[in-house]
């Protein structure tokens, strides 16, 4: 490591390290990207839970045609196990964070 100093140095030509940078809104940044549309919570969850659903439907599809003797390879098999499990312990995981949430709301005193 170099004993070259961070402060006062340049990151791109005229921008010093010590000045602070400006960043628009959140909102005037998503609403330039075309396509986006503001969705409510309540349906990008539901939407998840669907996905969560689709995922174990393909996962137990792919192990039952393992099991028939059809053509699929047993890492294909395994894979689709592996995401269905890992998107199941997610929506577990949001599940637990919305459940302290909600008992940490009825804990604030009035």
């Amino acid at each position: 490591m170099s004993g070259i100093p961070i402060t006062g140095m340049k990151l791109l030509p005229g921008l010093e390290s010590t000045q602070s940078i400006q960043r628009p809104p959140l909102e005037q940044l998503t609403a330039e990207i075309p396509g986006t549309q503001k969705e409510d919570f309540t349906s990008f969850l539901n939407k998840f839970v669907e996905s969560v659903d689709e995922l174990g439907n393909v996962a137990e599809d792919a192990g039952n045609a393992f099991l028939n003797g059809e053509d699929i390879d047993l890492h294909e098999v395994m894979i689709a196990g592996e995401e269905s499990g890992i998107a199941f312990d997610l929506l577990l995981e949001i599940r637990n964070k919305l459940l302290d949430a909600y008992k940490n709301l009825i804990r604030m005193p009035l």
